[in-house]
């Protein structure tokens, strides 16, 4: 589901960040679609998060981890609009393709049974 939601975050960037300013309909759908996304995402890490730790430690990690993501949040809307304002639309989507493609790349590379793929077999 984290991969899901990762694929549905890059299709809204894309989408967004490519539509003509004009056209409401498609940046709306897109924002929809960044929404969907980020909560397939957020749901699923949350439940995996939830299941690698102990009974005695999940509210106090699930309690950071909501004040980082809200944090993160505060900090993104900021330099979101700094970005927005000076570089424009385009730009602004760009770069969150980029921060979801990063962490996507690096788990797909981590992944045992992908790695084995990749790597030659003699």
């Amino acid at each position: 589901m984290i991969g899901i939601g990762a694929l549905v975050l890059i299709e809204a960037v894309m989408l967004a960040g490519l539509a003509p300013g004009s056209d409401r309909a498609l940046v709306i759908l897109g924002l929809f679609f960044n929404g969907v996304g980020w909560n397939f995402a957020f749901v699923a890490g949350s439940a995996l998060m939830t299941d690698a730790l102990s009974p005695a430690e999940r509210a106090s990690i699930q309690g950071l981890a909501d004040l980082v993501m809200g944090l993160m949040g505060a900090f993104g809307s900021a330099a979101g609009g700094m970005i927005l304002g000076v570089w424009g639309f385009t730009v602004l989507n760009a770069l969150g393709a980029l921060l979801v493609l990063g962490p996507l790349a690096a788990t797909l590379l981590r992944r045992p049974a992908l790695a084995s793929l990749s790597t030659p077999q003699t």
